[in-house]
């Protein structure tokens, strides 16, 4: 195997599974006794998360897209701090 594929190997598996546990974080959320949420938050979720997965993918078809968009729910007053 090539010094160059050896590395996306390595690299590709450690980004995915840190990437997958962080979207099992992510799905812990949906605990009601914890947390409060409306089902427009899990859309909103839900979208911003198929929407860099998107654009990982084209990425790898095209890589001059170098976008990165943040994730907020909007208003952030009613969030005690």
């Amino acid at each position: 195997m090539s010094e160059k594929r050896a590395k996306f190997v390595r690299l590709a598996e450690s980004r995915t599974s840190r990437a997958m546990q962080a979207i099992r974080t992510i799905g812990n959320l949906a605990n009601k006794s914890n947390y409060e949420y409306s089902e427009q938050d899990v859309r909103a979720i839900r979208k911003a998360l198929l929407s860099e997965v998107d654009a990982m993918a084209s990425r790898f078809s095209n890589s001059d897209s170098r976008s990165r968009p943040t994730f907020t729910l909007g208003e952030r007053s009613d969030v005690e701090q």
